[in-house]
């Protein structure tokens, strides 16, 4: 059960990673950026699909993937 926690948290932090990235244009295209955003967007992407009907002007969607990551960890 620790394990899955662990590999929670770190799932977390590769989002939080990625949405800070996304402010510097300078590491858009490397090689390990592109891992960064291609892993964050698994999860990512059938959020913003569902929240794309809100037409909000700021992207929400790691907001609501970590707060649902945290009621996981907080069920399991």
């Amino acid at each position: 059960m620790s394990v899955i926690r662990t590999l929670l948290n770190l799932y977390i932090y590769l989002v939080i990673i990625d949405t800070f990235l996304n402010y510097f244009p300078k590491w858009e295209n490397t090689e390990w950026r592109n891992k960064i955003r291609r892993y964050s967007n698994f999860a990512l992407i059938p959020i913003r699909e569902k929240i794309e009907v809100l037409k909000l002007p700021v992207d929400i969607s790691p907001l609501i993937l970590i707060l649902l990551i945290q009621i996981f960890k907080f069920l399991w």
